[in-house]
């Protein structure tokens, strides 16, 4: 799942070349998600969150830190707000019997 690139206990955390990072861009092809400046601001988003030493970096916090130098991470901001968009869970589209 996409999530895991903003998860510190995930081997995907902040990885540009994950599987999941390019299943979600082909996925929302809309936003015009650039591959190659996205590649460069996880370096710096990445080392950026890691220099804040919060205990619990989670998504909000995240988008917290890189909305402070919002101009610097547009391509990652993109994502982010997208996975804030969307819901946690679906329910089955299955009717109850």
């Amino acid at each position: 799942m996409v999530t895991e690139i903003f998860n510190t206990s995930s081997l995907e955390f902040f990885n540009p070349d994950s599987i999941y990072l390019k299943h979600f861009v082909e996925h929302y092809n809309y936003f015009k998600i650039d591959n190659i400046l996205l590649t460069s601001e996880f370096l710096c988003a990445k080392t950026l969150c890691l220099s804040e030493h919060y205990e619990n970096l989670d998504l909000f916090k995240i988008s917290h830190i890189l909305h402070k130098v919002q101009n610097a991470f547009p391509e990652t901001l993109k994502i982010i707000s997208i996975l804030m968009t969307l819901p946690a869970t679906t329910t089955p589209n299955t009717p109850n019997t």
